[in-house]
């Protein structure tokens, strides 16, 4: 890996978003209002969902690999790379057609489907980015991650 500093934004980003689902659904739980923890776990699930996809782009654009048509073939190509397990980038590829739908098709997805998956996508995002250190021989970076919306220039990280 070239330049680490793409990759280590964007898992620190993965792992705030995974956290916040599991806190929601968890910790803070008892001190919100049932809409407001569905509006809450979706919104981190997404962002989770985002911050994996531009993870996995970060990854393969350092490593000048070919070039992806859609963002399930992402997570193929880390399997194909063997930075990740074939399994769980089977299940990452389909999880992004979530991403899809919520920004495409209906701004909004079924509260019963993410509280059903919600400890299966935690699960494989946390592997997915637990994957990505050892593959590259990273440290997991801080748990605190800026909500200034600062991101690493790409050009630097390709």
């Amino acid at each position: 890996m070239k330049d680490p500093r793409g990759t280590l934004y964007w898992i620190q980003r993965l792992d705030r978003h995974v956290a916040r689902v599991r806190e929601t659904r968890g910790s803070r739980h008892d001190f919100l209002l049932q809409r407001e923890i569905d509006d809450l776990v979706e919104h981190n699930m997404l962002r989770a969902l985002e911050s994996a996809i531009a993870l996995a782009e970060t990854i393969i654009l350092d490593a000048g690999w070919e070039h992806w048509d859609h963002h399930m073939a992402l997570f193929r190509m880390l399997a194909r790379h063997d930075v990740i397990d074939p399994d769980l980038s089977e299940r990452l590829a389909t999880s992004t057609r979530l991403v899809t739908l919520a920004h495409e098709e209906f701004d909004h997805l079924d509260d019963d489907y993410i509280e059903r998956h919600a400890e299966v996508w935690t699960n494989d995002l946390t592997q997915f980015a637990d994957g990505v250190l050892v593959a590259f021989g990273l440290r997991r970076p801080e748990p605190e991650c800026p909500d200034d919306g600062d991101q690493p220039d790409r050009e630097a990280v390709s």
